[in-house]
């Protein structure tokens, strides 16, 4: 009987965890103006604390792609346009940590509407956000579960300290998206100095320094930079030759998008 009770249990954790690897991360990739001057030595980030981001959302898109995202409202997700591009249908995970798991915390809500925004161009990457809205109510208790602020400024924010974080992959080497959430930061930097990798970089654009190797990668598309605690970009776009070697991460400027955002709310 123990014997048969412990087989029971294995099976049900077993048919509890998510398979990730079926989930493509999604992103995309710029080819830089020029090849990069050194490998750094530092490669990517680290685990957060349980709930240390609550307003962090997991999307399951098409059940095929995976991005990230950010809660906006009780019936709301901020997301990258290009996450949203295509897509019929999108899960949102909210209230978790290792979202290849069942945790007591997660909020499971499947999209009513996706809007992305109404000059997202594909090839050129601009104007990439997107507000998804959800079938029913996610609870906000404030500890697991709470919406991030937009940043009300318009400052450049160069040389502010910044925050990535997000599912997506851990390291170049990786092949796929982190079960568990994780974060990086670095100094955001002048689009100019942005420019000097990417040609397209414009004023709705804002850059994180990727000279340390800490950047967004596959998967983190759509999450949120932060910058003491607000939300000033929306993970964008990164160097086709890898994440970790040197170039910026890419996010679309909060303060250009943030009129067109809050009338979504």
């Amino acid at each position: 009987m123990k014997f048969l009770i412990a087989l029971l249990a294995l099976t049900a954790l077993a048919q509890a965890e998510r398979d990730l690897s079926k989930f493509t991360p999604k992103a995309r990739h710029v080819v830089p103006k020029h090849p990069p001057s050194a490998v750094p030595k530092v490669v990517g980030g680290a685990e957060t604390d349980r709930h240390q981001y609550p307003h962090m959302a997991a999307l399951f898109i098409d059940d095929m792609y995976f991005c990230g995202g950010s809660i906006l409202a009780q019936d709301k997700i901020l997301t990258a346009g290009h996450c949203c591009d295509g897509a019929r249908s999108i899960e949102a995970i909210v209230g978790g940590h290792n979202i290849r798991q069942s945790e007591s915390t997660q909020q499971t809500v499947n999209s009513k509407l996706i809007e992305g925004h109404p000059d997202y161009d594909p090839y050129n990457i601009a104007n990439d956000v997107c507000v998804v809205t959800l079938s029913s109510n996610i609870k906000l208790d404030g500890t697991t579960t709470k919406a991030i602020q937009l940043y009300q400024g318009n400052d450049s924010l160069e040389g502010e300290e910044a925050i990535v974080s997000g599912w997506g992959r851990p390291s170049d080497s990786s092949g796929a998206i982190s079960p568990v959430l994780r974060h990086a930061s670095d100094k955001v930097i002048s689009n100019k100095e942005c420019k000097e990798s990417f040609n397209i970089v414009r004023d709705s654009t804002i850059c994180m320094n990727g000279k340390n190797g800490r950047s967004a990668c596959n998967g983190d598309s759509g999450g949120p930079l932060t910058v003491n605690g607000e939300e000033v970009g929306v993970v964008s776009f990164g160097s086709a030759w890898g994440c970790a070697i040197g170039f910026p991460s890419a996010y679309a400027r909060v303060s250009v998008f943030r009129d067109w955002i809050n009338s979504k709310l």
